[in-house]
């Protein structure tokens, strides 16, 4: 295939999610089975939302795509809808046209965006078409146990969690994500008030750790934090959580910076970056 060859841009509608996952699964990350990009690109938490991206095509045959998950997402008590703009490949006779693929989503009205997972030369171009840059920063925390345990917190993990103990815009969440098997969910209540976080087992300096990508009840977490930090350790046998340090209210006296993560993305007219979170995105719906 030629790049002089006529191309033409297109949303990817549910009958060419087959195509494209197969396109990202032979030119993007073989990693990933076609059934596995598929679920990915069916991920959609939004009612009649119009694509599930974009794609380039020749003579029929896809030669580039930029996937879009789309959601619906309450902030400070309005539903606003976002679209989180994910997994940008293009074959290289037809680099030159990969920007329209991102002109595409962009330029639909009435969403705000997220690009949560961009390579160098995307963070560029986002940069250049006017995303601003999410803080970076990142904190390890120590799960230093705590001499008392238990105490006021009740501790949920897995299938023992009770989503009726969580706000309706939480459990909303909670069961949304419920599904993807790499994610871990840990239910935190005090005084009659819980939350959840969700994580994903890693290493840091081969010990295993915590990766937390979502808090629901910042404050309450905060106040969770010794008996969840000794709970990670003796019933897990995790020894640090590493977060943003975004998420995090205040940074517990028993953490320390680490080296920032990669950089995340938002463009919005009306949303300030606190408001921005990593739910409905790549981050969770692909086990990246």
């Amino acid at each position: 295939m030629h790049s002089r060859e006529k191309s033409q841009l297109s949303p990817i509608g549910d009958i060419d999610i087959t195509n494209a996952a197969s396109f990202l699964h032979h030119n993007m990350n073989q990693r990933f089975s076609p059934a596995e990009w598929e679920r990915g690109l069916k991920s959609c938490w939004l009612e009649n939302a119009p694509n599930h991206g974009f794609k380039l095509t020749v003579n029929g045959e896809i030669v580039g795509v930029i996937c879009a998950i789309y959601s619906e997402q309450e902030i400070d008590g309005r539903k606003e809808k976002f679209c989180n703009p994910h997994t940008w490949c293009v074959l290289e006779p037809f680099r030159a046209k990969s920007v329209n693929l991102v002109l595409s989503l962009i330029r639909q009205p009435g969403f705000h965006f997220t690009m949560l997972s961009p390579n160098r030369e995307g963070e560029k171009i986002f940069s250049f078409l006017g995303f601003k840059s999410l803080d970076r920063h990142k904190k390890l925390l120590f799960h230093v146990p705590s001499l008392c345990i238990l105490g006021r917190v009740r501790i949920s993990y897995g299938e023992n969690i009770s989503s009726s103990h969580l706000s309706p815009v939480a459990r909303t969440y909670f069961e949304d994500h419920w599904s993807f098997e790499w994610l871990r969910f840990l239910e935190f209540e005090r005084d009659g008030r819980s939350g959840f976080l969700i994580f994903k087992q890693s290493t840091y300096k081969r010990l295993p750790c915590a990766n937390i990508l979502y808090i629901s009840d910042k404050v309450l977490f905060e106040n969770c934090w010794s008996s969840i930090r000794s709970w990670f350790l003796l019933r897990q046998g995790l020894f640090t959580s590493s977060i943003d340090d975004r998420m995090l209210v205040k940074p517990p006296l028993l953490s320390c910076s680490i080296q920032p993560g990669s950089a995340k993305f938002y463009m919005s007219e009306s949303l300030s970056a606190e408001k921005i979170e990593y739910i409905y995105s790549e981050l969770l719906v692909m086990d990246l």
